[in-house]
């Protein structure tokens, strides 16, 4: 009888842990779906991710949103690809197209071909910038390195151009500076004993 009963608590307690982690995870859930919705696709991500710790897996459903969230993310951070090719390839490994929406399985797809392209277009874009960069690098000209950062303004370059793109910033700053008293005193207005004195000279 002791044993029954110590086996139906033991049950009883991981049915319980059970439900209480699928609520925390919903509650998750919930949130990425608030934060992906007003467009904060960072927290979105951090949400989903919360929600496959407490579940100790991840679903269809997590991988769906969470792929919705890195395809907006992967746009402007490249560095973030590794981890969104990981969310796809689980997609394609756990979810089974003929018992998936048509239409939520096309778009993933669709997302995993144009990530693809991304990569391509990222891999000659590499191709163009190092060249400049080996440029900028062996020169001192600001005009040069202002011209690389406008046109790769997130690359993986800069951190090593950060002491010249200081200094550069710095002259920048100076320059506006200066251009802003020559200007005042262009426009000086004069007071009206100003003039006063301009005649009693």
């Amino acid at each position: 009888m002791k044993k029954l009963l110590f086996l139906l608590f033991t049950v009883l307690a991981l049915t319980m842990n059970g439900q209480d982690k699928n609520m925390q995870a919903t509650v998750y859930y919930s949130k990425a779906e608030s934060a992906y919705n007003s467009g904060a696709y960072d927290e979105a991500v951090n949400n989903l991710k919360q929600a496959e710790n407490v579940l100790g897996q991840t679903n269809p459903k997590i991988l769906y949103l969470l792929i919705q969230s890195m395809s907006h993310l992967c746009k402007t951070s490249p560095l973030r690809i590794p981890e969104f090719k990981t969310a796809l390839a689980k997609f394609f490994q756990i979810v089974d197209q003929k018992n998936y929406p048509y239409e939520k399985y096309l778009e993933v797809t669709t997302i995993d071909i144009d990530l693809k392209e991304l990569e391509q277009k990222l891999v000659e874009k590499e191709k163009m910038e190092l060249p400049f960069f080996q440029r900028v690098r062996a020169s001192n000209d600001d005009i040069m390195l202002d011209s690389f950062i406008t046109i790769y303004p997130n690359s993986k370059y800069l951190p090593e151009l950060r002491d010249r793109i200081n200094a550069l910033e710095q002259k920048k700053q100076e320059q506006k500076a200066a251009e802003l008293k020559r200007s005042k005193e262009k426009n000086k207005v004069f007071q009206p004993n100003d003039i006063f004195s301009i005649f009693s000279k």
